[in-house]
């Protein structure tokens, strides 16, 4: 069977997320892809991306993120209307509304998402972002010689549930009270944002920077140390992570945590309210307990060697558990196996 693959992010095309894992966006982000491409092909099956083979040469085609009615190869796709489409909502509704309009998944055969309220086991199946499970770390270091890190770029936005505005004021309050225990890294720290403004001009300051690269730069932060491509490297040498998602959405996991998990770095965590549904509450932190940003610098500087160890144990047994299987690249195989190919 010769499956088709379209990312909504272009760079991803061309067959690349499943020749190298490298990202634009992060570290190895496409490393699933390129270990789930391997696993369909030993299969017998083919794997490519659309813009790589004529249409009619697939049996089915899974779009990554709604691709609108602009794009012309979803416009060819629902022409030919004997080909089953599938569509996987990877980003959340704060980043990608259009991907959780219903009326956007009519030409599609069933929708995987992480979001645990559409799930219903028949036309909406639960999906899992996937991670990088490949690439080892330096996880078992006892050197770690920074306290905290956030690793993240600066974004905002105007929904209810972001979380970009979390990890601004959690920086705030280390600049003011600890900057010597936190490190930050990520692109936008050092531009001028008009966080007040919301997102439509703090995007369009953006674009002004990318235009205009010698406009006038400030970092709020001391301890803002540039942009890195080694996130897990850092992490592994770091004790705690401020570790939050781009926002709060039911059953909305990304691979941040797992960077802290395999770097052997605890993490803090800001996630989904039912987190401990597919995390153990013993391998991270959780933010969401903590009533101020005094409370939680106070329970971190105040954990005993011993508590340290026990999240690290943790963190070992569930990264070789079957539950933290299911975001794996296999997993992610399997599920377009059971779904594509089996409704083939």
């Amino acid at each position: 069977m010769h499956i088709g693959f379209y990312n909504f992010y272009t760079a991803y095309n061309a067959n690349r997320m499943f020749l190298s894992p490298e990202s634009t966006i992060g570290d190895r982000l496409a490393a699933p892809f390129v270990e789930m491409a391997a696993l369909m092909t030993r299969q017998g099956h083919r794997v490519s991306t659309i813009d790589t083979a004529p249409l009619d040469s697939f049996d089915a085609i899974v779009f990554l993120d709604y691709p609108t009615r602009l794009n012309r190869y979803f416009r060819a796709a629902v022409r030919r209307s004997a080909v089953p489409l599938y569509l996987v909502l990877q980003e959340n509704e704060s980043i990608r509304p259009d991907n959780y309009r219903r009326r956007n998944h009519a030409a599609f055969r069933k929708v995987f998402t992480w979001n645990d309220d559409w799930v219903d086991g028949d036309r909406y199946v639960k999906f899992f972002n996937p991670v990088d499970f490949t690439r080892p770390v330096n996880a078992d270091n006892e050197d770690r010689r920074q306290f905290s890190a956030l690793i993240a770029n600066n974004k905002f936005s105007n929904h209810p549930q972001e979380l970009y505005s979390a990890r601004r004021d959690t920086l705030a309050w280390f600049a003011r009270h600890a900057p010597g225990d936190m490190a930050l890294y990520g692109e936008g720290w050092d531009r001028w944002y008009a966080p007040h403004l919301g997102f439509a001009a703090n995007a369009g300051l953006a674009m002004l920077y990318r235009r205009m690269p010698r406009l006038p730069r400030r970092s709020a932060y001391p301890f803002w140390r540039g942009t890195t491509s080694r996130k897990r490297d850092i992490l592994a040498e770091t004790k705690f992570c401020i570790c939050y998602e781009n926002a709060v959405f039911p059953g909305y996991i990304t691979e941040k945590i797992f960077d802290c998990f395999f770097a052997g770095c605890v993490p803090v965590y800001h996630g989904p309210p039912n987190a401990s549904r597919y995390l153990p509450r013993e391998t991270y932190v959780d933010r969401t307990q903590f009533a101020s940003h005094d409370d939680l610098y106070g329970h971190l500087r105040g954990m005993s060697e011993s508590e340290y160890a026990g999240y690290r144990r943790a963190i070992a047994d569930f990264i070789a558990s079957r539950g933290a299987g299911l975001f794996s690249g296999r997993h992610m195989a399997d599920t377009f196996l059971e779904h594509v190919v089996g409704d083939a």
